[in-house]
């Protein structure tokens, strides 16, 4: 008998169906400010992810600080239309001044109505959540070492999340 020698293919980015993501990392940025503004009271400052720092010599009130921290990825399927899973963890983190009870009062009802949002969703689409788990309470020497001032608190909400590129 006369065997067909297998070939093989390789598939050219340029001649693929899809190159370019359907859900993107902007996509998943946009979700997270647009869901968190409809929560975070107004006069609460937020350093996004691609803005400059909150200049803490200058500033001595309660400010949020939000990070998408890509960590890992697999792919889902094969194929010229491949779909990618990122995964990453969401950072919510709170900063105030050490005996600002007013500052810490307001931390302890965000961080509750945050971790709400956030926790176990789809809500945050294209994101979806685990179980957000909270830092506790330390001094934040990367604080202390940008700015003048000393005595800064910060404590973090961490929300693993994941999303596929191909929805």
């Amino acid at each position: 008998t006369n065997l067909a020698k297998p070939t093989l293919r390789c598939t050219n980015l340029s001649t693929r169906k899809n190159t370019m993501p359907k859900v993107t990392r902007e996509d998943a940025r946009k979700a997270v400010v647009s869901k968190l503004n409809t929560v975070i009271p107004s006069g609460v400052r937020v350093q996004w992810p691609g803005t400059a720092q909150i200049d803490v010599s200058k500033n001595k009130d309660l400010f949020l600080t939000v990070r998408l921290v890509y960590m890992d990825g697999s792919a889902t399927d094969l194929g010229d239309s491949a779909n990618n899973r990122l995964i990453g963890i969401l950072e919510i983190t709170f900063n105030y001044k050490e005996g600002n009870a007013a500052d810490y009062k307001t931390f302890n009802s965000l961080a509750d109505t945050i971790q709400a949002l956030v926790s176990n969703t789809d809500r945050l689409k294209p994101l979806r959540t685990y179980a957000t788990r909270q830092e506790t309470a330390r001094r934040d020497f990367n604080i202390q070492v940008r700015g003048s001032e000393s005595g800064w608190i910060t404590e973090t909400l961490v929300t693993p999340f994941w999303y596929d590129t191909e929805i």
